[in-house]
């Protein structure tokens, strides 16, 4: 049971998840746009802000993971955690889900005032070719009004409105030859967004999403028993934000006025190329379980930032500062990326399990290639009993460069003037705020982690760990 019935709802239960006071999640010290997030395997963040951008049916996934030190070198562009998902195939037995199709009424005054939600759910899965072509396809819409009780009725309300779709063929070319297609879409408004006390409706934004991710994947079994997976995918995301009217925003001590002063348009696209070798076990000193992969991804996105003047008024109404925008506040960036990576999780004997490897990230926007060695081990102390695990890493981890740091300097510069008492008499400025990249180009962000944890099952289903971390951040944005 979830509160709004979303995986993140799910990922604070795990330990060093917390949801920060701006509703995003931090995974493991760091903030939400420095973690990444994979979906069947594929990238799926939002390549303009680097934070999670995917909504999906409940009902179409089947695990969530949240890997807090992944060493292994096929994990990459993040420096907190990654969270993986898989979702769920069809079966050749047919399913049939339709669930939460009872509205909430709303009541004002005491009298019903429509419906305060609506969160239907239908979930179907099945043979299309029974034993070769099989389906799920799932879709939820949610309609939610979400009150601010410090405020008055009927004027306290932040309405949701999503639609998510989710649908997945899987099909059995061979015994040695297996093809996914996914393809979701999930479009969002939000209107009288960060509605709070001293925000009410009318100087709150609205928010309009609308998105895709659609993905190919195939799994080919070669010679000598290698698994060759191929993955192509494309994400779309467009997003606007406008507000309620076009007055000027007035900022006093009791709270905000007029309307909100900012207005934005863009859309975002990234096409993905994946392809990894994973060779059968050798024998050397131990087993050995060597994969390759290489990744090649190109991501841009084209849109507009543009912002009204703002007033700051004393409690006597006089006028204390103004803020100006200048600029056409057009925006565009792009990054095309190369990644390729080599490990080896390496079982030198019963008690002792090694994961080596490293990864070579290349990016058209630091025009440099970072490469990132890792090392993490799994030791058995008693090699007569497995309930004891002392396990830790030692990794170099470079995050990505979200475009719209990217497209700083394109953003409209920020101009402050400052006013007497009086409210006319001008004390201070204008001076106007300059955007700019420090040393004219960005790199990316990188962090040097380390951790050692021991774990040791105490009772069935009672895990004791005790564990210190330490991640070193360099060059963050």
């Amino acid at each position: 049971p979830l509160v709004n019935e979303k995986f993140q709802d799910a990922l604070p239960l795990l330990p060093g998840v917390v949801r920060g006071p701006d509703g995003l999640l931090n995974l493991k010290g760091a903030r939400a746009s420095q973690s990444g997030l994979l979906v069947n395997s594929v990238n799926v963040t939002d390549p303009v802000t680097g934070q999670y951008a995917m909504e999906l049916p409940i009902e179409a996934i089947e695990s969530v993971k949240v890997y807090a030190n992944p060493y292994s070198a096929e994990f990459g562009k993040f420096t907190g955690a990654v969270t993986s998902i898989e979702t769920r195939p069809g079966t050749d037995k047919f399913k049939f889900l339709f669930t939460n199709f009872m509205p909430r009424l709303r009541f004002v005054d005491g009298s019903i005032r429509g419906f305060e939600s609506f969160t239907p759910r239908l979930a179907l899965a099945g043979p299309v070719v029974p034993g070769k072509l099989y389906f799920t396809q799932h879709f939820e819409y949610r309609f939610i009004l979400t009150p601010v009780e410090s405020l008055p009725e009927p004027d306290n309300v932040t309405q949701l409105e999503t639609f998510d779709s989710f649908t997945r063929l899987d099909w059995n070319v061979s015994d040695d030859n297996h093809v996914t297609g996914v393809f979701s879409l999930y479009p969002q408004n939000l209107k009288w967004v960060n509605l709070d006390t001293f925000h009410p409706q009318p100087v709150t934004p609205n928010y309009k999403q609308r998105g895709f991710f659609l993905a190919l994947g195939d799994k080919a079994v070669l010679n000598l028993n290698s698994l060759l997976e191929s993955t192509f995918s494309v994400k779309d995301l467009d997003a606007n934000v406008w507000g309620q009217g076009l007055e000027d925003t007035v900022i006093t001590p009791d709270g905000w006025q007029g309307n909100f002063y900012n207005t934005q348009d863009r859309t975002s696209r990234r096409y993905e190329w994946v392809q990894t070798l994973t060779l059968n076990q050798k024998r050397w000193h131990g087993l050995h379980n060597p994969k390759f992969g290489y990744v090649v991804s190109h991501s841009d996105f084209d849109g507009t930032d543009l912002s009204r003047d703002a007033l700051i008024r004393r409690e006597d109404g006089t006028l204390y500062q103004r803020f100006e925008f200048t600029g056409p506040g057009t925006l565009s960036a792009a990054v095309t990326e190369v990644t390729a990576f080599v490990q080896d999780r390496w079982q030198v004997g019963a008690p002792l399990t090694l994961d080596l490897g490293v990864r070579f990230d290349w990016y058209t926007i630091s025009r440099r290639a970072h490469p990132a060695p890792r090392l993490g081990f799994a030791w058995l102390p008693f090699a007569d009993d497995p309930r004891t695990v002392l396990r830790g890493g030692l990794g170099l981890f470079y995050d990505k460069i979200p475009l719209n740091a990217v497209a700083f300097p394109l953003y409209q510069r920020f101009k402050v003037t400052n006013y007497a008492a009086d409210g006319q008499t001008v004390s201070a400025g204008p001076v106007t705020f300059l955007n700019v990249l420090g040393g004219g180009r960005l790199d990316n962000p990188y962090a040097l982690t380390w951790n050692v944890e021991l774990d040791r099952e105490m009772y069935k289903g009672v895990l004791l760990r005790l564990g210190y971390e330490n991640r070193e951040q360099r060059d963050d944005l």
